[in-house]
C-alpha cells in the first residue's frame, strides 16, 4: 500500500478514537453532566442575585439613615422623595418611642406616614429595633398591594420606621426564568416569601422555612441541595445563597425530570455526533494524507513544544528536495523561535529585576489590581503589618488595613482609582509591632498605554524619627531662648541682690536697734537669691554639685517636709525598694524637684487625694539617659511622682514644660516649676516623661543615670564643670 493509504488508515483510526471517546463519554454521563452543570449554574445565579440584594440592602440602609436624618432636620425635598421611590421606600416615619406620635416624616408621592403608631405596632417595632443599628421586620401583607418590609432604627427616645414594598425582589426574581419549572425564590430572614412565581405565595407571605434549602439558608449556608417539593410533588435541585447582613435567602430550583429529559436528548445528539465525527474524520484523514509530510509534522511538533513553554525550539534543516513553501515555513519558524526566546528572556530578566527591587524597597510598598485587591507587597510592608505575601494577596484594603489607617487612606484610594489623581497623606497608626508611627503615604494610579486605570500603587514611609527630631529641635530652640533670657535676668538680678544684702549687713551692724525692720529685708534678699539659683539651674548656667546619693534615703528625709507642705488632706505614699540603685545628681536639686512636683500635685487635689512617690531600677531604660556627655546608658533609676488629681488635657500636656506657662490664676504660680524640673533632669543627663488623664490624675517620671565608680564620676564632674564654664562665658 502507498504511503498515503498508510497515512489515511493511521489518521482515520487515530481521529476516530477521540471522537468515539468524547461521543460515548457524554452518552454515559449525560445525566451527571446535566446535574453538575445545573448545580454550578444555579449556584452562580443564586450568588449573583445575593450580591445584587446585598447592594440593595446597603443602599436601603444608607438611604433610610439619610432620609431619617433629613426628616428630623426638616430638609425633606422632591429629590429625597424620588430617591426613596427609586429604592421602593414608601415613607420614613420618626416617632416618639413612648407615645408613638409621629414627629417627623419623609414620604413619596403616593404614600404618607400615619399621625401616630398603634401601641401594638409600636411595641413590635421597638422589639425589632436596636440602638443605632438598622433592622428589618419580617415581611407582612401590605394594604391593597404587595407585601411590605419595615426598617427599624432606635434613636435614643425616638424610633425611625421605613416601609418598603417587595417589588424590587419580584423584579429581580422575574429576570430568572428557564425551562418550564426553573425559577427564582427569595425569602426573608424568617423564611417567608419575598419573591416567587406563585403570586398567592407572595401576597400571603408564605412561610417556606421548612423547605431543606431554606433551612440551610436561614443557618447562613450557601450551596446546592436536592430535595422533594411537597407543593409540586416532585424532586428538585436548587442552588441557594444567603445574603450576608439582612440574612435574606436566594434559591434557584429546577425539577429533576427536566434534567432527565435533557440527558435523553443529549444521548441522541451524542450518537449523531459520533457518526458525523467518524465520517468527517475519514474525509479529513484522506485529505491530509495527501499533503501531510514529515517537515510539516516536524514544524507542528516544534510549535507544540514552544506552546508548552520550551525555549529555543528549532526545526531540523530540510533538504532541497522538500517543497519550497515548506522549507521557507521551517526557516521562518526557526527565526521566529529565536526572536521569541530572546524577547522572553529579556522580559523575564526585567520582571525579575523589577520584582526584586519592589520587594527590597525600604518603604512599605503595595500594588492593587483592577478589582482593588492586593497583588504584591514589599518585605517592609510584611514587617509593618505582620502579614506574609500569601496572607495579603487577593484581599481587599478593608481586609488588610486596620480601621484607623483605612479611614485615612480610603478617600485617596477612591480618588486615585476613580479620577487618576495622586495623593500624599500623613497619618499616625499603631502597626503590628505595637509602635505608634508617623507615616506619609503616597497613593497613585497605575495607567496603561490607553490611559485606562488598571490598578493602584502605594508607598508608605516611616517619618517618625523625622517628626521626633523636628519636635525636639523646636523644643530645644524654645528652651534655649528662654534659658538665655532667664540667665541674663538672673545674673543682673543677683548683682542687685548682692548690693542690697551687703548694705543690709552694714546697716544691721550700725543700727542694731532696728533689727526688726532690717530682718525682713534680709529674708526677702535670701528668697531672691534662691529664685536666682533656680533660674540659673533652669538655664543650666548654675554649676551643680552632683555626687553619689542614696535616693531612697533622700526621699525618706524629704517625706516629712512634703507631708507638711501638701497638707493633711492629702495622703503621701512612698515606695522605694531596699536595693534601689544610687544616682549621681545634686541632692539639693533633687529635693527641689520633688518639692515642685508635690506642690503641683497639691494644687491638682484641692479636695484631697493620694500622692505616690515610687522608685525603681531600670536595666533597659526606654529613653536616652547619659552617664556622661555623649555616653548613653541603659541603666537608670526611675523616680515616679503620681497623683489622683484633676489631670491635664492634651493641649496643656503639650506645653507643660514650657517656662512661664501656667494654668493658675494670675499671681498664683510662676510657671517655672515643671520647666525647672525638666532643665535639672536634662542637666544631670536624665530625662522627664509626663502622662496625664483628665479626671484621673497625673504621673511624672524622672529618669536619673545610675551612679558609677569614682573615676567615671570624676570625669562626669569635670564634664559638667567644663560645660558650665563654657555656657557661663
Amino acid at each position: 500500500m502507498s504511503t498515503r493509504i498508510y497515512l489515511f488508515l493511521f489518521a482515520a483510526v487515530v481521529s476516530s478514537i477521540p471522537i468515539m471517546f468524547f461521543g460515548l463519554w457524554p452518552h454515559s454521563k449525560a445525566l451527571d453532566l446535566q446535574i453538575d452543570e445545573v448545580a454550578h449554574r444555579h449556584l452562580v445565579l443564586a450568588k449573583n442575585v445575593s450580591l445584587a440584594l446585598k447592594r440593595y440592602d446597603r443602599d436601603l440602609k444608607s438611604m433610610f439613615r439619610l432620609g431619617a436624618s433629613q426628616a428630623i432636620a426638616g430638609l425633606t425635598s422632591s429629590d429625597l422623595s424620588r430617591a426613596l421611590e427609586g429604592l421602593n421606600i414608601r415613607h420614613i416615619c420618626v416617632a416618639d418611642v413612648k407615645t408613638g406620635s409621629v414627629l417627623y416624616r419623609a414620604r413619596t408621592r403616593n404614600h404618607a406616614c400615619p399621625a401616630a403608631l398603634e401601641p401594638m405596632r409600636l411595641r413590635q417595632f421597638t422589639t425589632y429595633g436596636r440602638q443605632g443599628e438598622v433592622k428589618y421586620t419580617p415581611v407582612e401583607s401590605g394594604k391593597g398591594g404587595l407585601p411590605v418590609v419595615h426598617l427599624v432604627l432606635k434613636l435614643r427616645d425616638q424610633i425611625a420606621i421605613g416601609t418598603i414594598d417587595t417589588s424590587y425582589f419580584q423584579d429581580i426574581a422575574s429576570t430568572i426564568e428557564f425551562d418550564k419549572g426553573g425559577h427564582a425564590a427569595i425569602v426573608d430572614h424568617y423564611g417567608r416569601v419575598l419573591a416567587h412565581p406563585n403570586r398567592n405565595w407572595v401576597l400571603n407571605s408564605k412561610d417556606i422555612s421548612k423547605v431543606p434549602p431554606v433551612k440551610l439558608m436561614l443557618d447562613g449556608g450557601t450551596g446546592v441541595s436536592r430535595f422533594h417539593s411537597p407543593a409540586t410533588n416532585t424532586e428538585m435541585i436548587a442552588g441557594y445563597a444567603t445574603v450576608s447582613g439582612p440574612a435574606w435567602g436566594v434559591m434557584i430550583p429546577q425539577p429533576m425530570h427536566e434534567l432527565v429529559a435533557k440527558a435523553q436528548a443529549v444521548n441522541l445528539f451524542s450518537l449523531a455526533i459520533i457518526l458525523s465525527g467518524l465520517f468527517l474524520a475519514a474525509l479529513a484523514a484522506w485529505w491530509f494524507s495527501g499533503v501531510i509530510a514529515q517537515p510539516v509534522l516536524a514544524i507542528a511538533k516544534a510549535a507544540q513544544d514552544m506552546a508548552l513553554g520550551y525555549r529555543g525550539v528549532q526545526v531540523a534543516n530540510l533538504s532541497d528536495s522538500q517543497p519550497r513553501e515548506i522549507t521557507q515555513l521551517a526557516r521562518t519558524f526557526n527565526r521566529m523561535s529565536k526572536s521569541i526566546q530572546l524577547a522572553m528572556q529579556s522580559e523575564q530578566d526585567m520582571i525579575t529585576d523589577l520584582r526584586a527591587l519592589f520587594l527590597a524597597s525600604p518603604a512599605a510598598t503595595f500594588l492593587l489590581d483592577h478589582d482593588r485587591r492586593f497583588r504584591l507587597v514589599s518585605k517592609q510592608f510584611e514587617n509593618w503589618f505582620g502579614l506574609q505575601q500569601s496572607q495579603v494577596t487577593g484581599k481587599t484594603e478593608s481586609e488588610v488595613f486596620c480601621p484607623a489607617i483605612l479611614d485615612r487612606l480610603r478617600p485617596a484610594l477612591d480618588g486615585a482609582f476613580l479620577r487618576g489623581e495622586h495623593f500624599t497623606i500623613e497619618l499616625n497608626a499603631a502597626l503590628a509591632d505595637d509602635h505608634d508611627r508617623s507615616i506619609v503615604a503616597h497613593i497613585f494610579p497605575i495607567v496603561e498605554d490607553d490611559e485606562r486605570i488598571i490598578g493602584l500603587g502605594g508607598i508608605l514611609l516611616d517619618i517618625t524619627a523625622q517628626k521626633v527630631a523636628e519636635e525636639r529641635l523646636h523644643q530645644a530652640q524654645k528652651l534655649e531662648v528662654v534659658g538665655q533670657l532667664a540667665s541674663g535676668v538672673a545674673h543682673d538680678f543677683n548683682n542687685l541682690l548682692m548690693v542690697i544684702k551687703s548694705k543690709t549687713r552694714l546697716l544691721s551692724d550700725r543700727t542694731p536697734d532696728h533689727e526688726d525692720l532690717i530682718a525682713p529685708i534680709s529674708r526677702a534678699t535670701d528668697l531672691g537669691t534662691s529664685l536666682t539659683r533656680r533660674l540659673l539651674a533652669y538655664s543650666r548656667m548654675q554649676q551643680l554639685q552632683p555626687r553619689s546619693i542614696d535616693l531612697r534615703k533622700l526621699v525618706k528625709e524629704t517625706n516629712g517636709i512634703l507631708q507638711h507642705s501638701v497638707g493633711s488632706h492629702i495622703r503621701v505614699i512612698v515606695d522605694t525598694p531596699q536595693d534601689l540603685w544610687k544616682i549621681y545628681a545634686d541632692p539639693a536639686q533633687v529635693q527641689t524637684a520633688l518639692m515642685n512636683l508635690a506642690l503641683n500635685a497639691r494644687d491638682a487635689m484641692p479636695s484631697g487625694g493620694t500622692l505616690t512617690i515610687k522608685g525603681e531600677n531600670c536595666s533597659n531604660c526606654p529613653e536616652t539617659v547619659e552617664v556622661s556627655p555623649g555616653k548613653p546608658t541603659s541603666r537608670c533609676v526611675k523616680l515616679t511622682v503620681s497623683d489622683t488629681g484633676t489631670g491635664m488635657p492634651e493641649e496643656v500636656q503639650a506645653r507643660a514644660f514650657e517656662p512661664f506657662f501656667t494654668t493658675k490664676e494670675a499671681g498664683a504660680g510662676s510657671g517655672l516649676g515643671l520647666s525647672m524640673v525638666y532643665g535639672f533632669a536634662k542637666q544631670t543627663g536624665g530625662h522627664v516623661r509626663l502622662q496625664s488623664v483628665p479626671g484621673e490624675g497625673t504621673c511624672i517620671e524622672l529618669l536619673f543615670p545610675r551612679a558609677l565608680n569614682s573615676s567615671i564620676k570624676s570625669d562626669l564632674s569635670r564634664a559638667h564643670a567644663h560645660k558650665d564654664v563654657e555656657e557661663t562665658d
